[in-house]
């Protein structure tokens, strides 16, 4: 009773709705864009440079999601306060991306030596579906 008219509280919930929304496209954009980026870095460095190629994606994606997911403080607050969080979650993905890469070179070593199975082609369609 008396929350609708509370502004606070409408402020706080319409701020969690347009995260989640913000955080979910980024999340499914980011990761599409992701998966492009990186196998068109193979094709270019024609299957060489792993640890560039997976750093350099990783590193887009990371700060091409921070956009998307934060996009909505614009609306809500300032540019500056927008560039801060963007500035923020950037750098601390990037380096969050070049501090785990030994352990994701590992999981990747590891898995390529297991299923035996590591692709490279040049007629590969990025569609959705």
């Amino acid at each position: 009773p008396g929350v609708e008219t509370n502004s606070h509280y409408n402020l706080v919930m319409s701020l969690l709705a347009k995260s989640s929304w913000g955080s979910l496209f980024g999340f499914l954009i980011s990761g599409y864009v992701n998966s492009i980026f990186i196998s068109k870095l193979k094709l270019i460095f024609i299957g060489k440079y792993r640890s560039i190629r997976i750093i350099a994606s990783s590193i887009f994606a990371i700060w091409l999601y921070s956009f998307i997911s934060s996009y909505h403080q614009i609306l809500v607050f300032d540019n500056m306060n927008f560039m801060k969080i963007l500035f923020i979650s950037g750098i601390f993905g990037s380096f969050m991306c070049i501090f785990l890469y030994p352990l994701i070179s590992f999981l990747i070593d590891y898995l390529k030596d297991n299923e035996q199975l590591d692709h490279y082609d040049f007629k590969t369609k990025f569609g959705i579906f």
